[in-house]
């Protein structure tokens, strides 16, 4: 590409690129520039040697950090590849470093049914999984960084893997299988909970929420309303 004046930007960002050596050989690069490599396989040459000596050169130079750890095997192929999109990685093994940078997940409406590489990402403060065949929350247990929850429309039954992630603080859950929401009472920096479509009849477990700004409950067998 050769170079005209003025500052040039060069977009090679989300292919399948693992060796960037001609971009070395490129003159057109140069002070001032800016390349974008995020989203590539990048070989171990291009981190060693090639980015530091385009940097050196003075190119702006946006790249993904280089991956660590063991690479991560999915159970579930709807997940990996919701995983994938949210990443925009492509073209090479997702490893545990990936999973761990995520803060973010929505896996709303994507079929994803087992959630047990979820485990590994323990920056996630958000996890939308409305909509999906999830029934099983143990690979939740060691999240401390989770902070929203969605559970509307999935198949779980059983909250009781939430009850040691205590800086959550919202939580919504439905699903017609879950019977009492005891975990809940552990969970005592919630500020919104909602409970829908389901056959909870007591909510004596939110009495100790302090933190408890907003309630939804809505289609349940709930009578009493002492515990409010």
């Amino acid at each position: 590409i050769p170079r005209k004046d003025g500052i040039v930007h060069l977009g090679l960002s989300h292919n399948r690129i693992s060796d960037i050596s001609p971009l070395l050989k490129n003159p057109g690069l140069d002070q001032g520039d800016g390349l974008d490599l995020r989203g590539n396989p990048l070989n171990d040459e291009a981190y060693k040697t090639h980015i530091p000596a385009l940097q050196q050169r003075g190119v702006f130079v946006l790249f993904d950090p280089k991956p660590s750890g063991e690479v991560i095997a999915f159970a579930d192929p709807r997940l990996e590849h919701a995983v994938r999109e949210q990443l925009g990685l492509r073209g090479r093994p997702l490893h545990r470093s990936d999973l761990q940078q995520m803060e973010r997940l929505d896996l709303e409406g994507k079929a994803v049914r087992d959630l047990d590489v979820v485990s590994a990402m323990g920056q996630l403060e958000v996890l939308d999984l409305r909509a999906t065949d999830v029934d099983d929350l143990s690979p939740l247990q060691g999240l401390r960084n989770l902070r929203h929850l969605r559970l509307l429309a999935t198949k779980v039954s059983d909250l009781s893997p939430l009850g040691e992630i205590t800086d959550l603080q919202a939580l919504c859950c439905g699903n017609p299988s879950i019977t009492h929401i005891d975990p809940v009472a552990t969970l005592t920096n919630l500020m919104w909970f909602g409970i829908a479509d389901c056959t909870v009849n007591d909510l004596s477990a939110l009495a100790g929420l302090g933190e408890l700004r907003a309630l939804m409950v809505r289609e349940t067998e709930v009578s009493d309303l002492t515990p409010l």
